[in-house]
């Protein structure tokens, strides 16, 4: 989803994306 968290942590981010799949 998009959160604020996405400006700290950015790598989260894909890493979450990457979960999802």
């Amino acid at each position: 989803p998009k959160r604020k968290g996405k400006k700290t942590m950015p790598s989260a981010d894909a890493i979450m994306k990457e979960v999802q799949e």
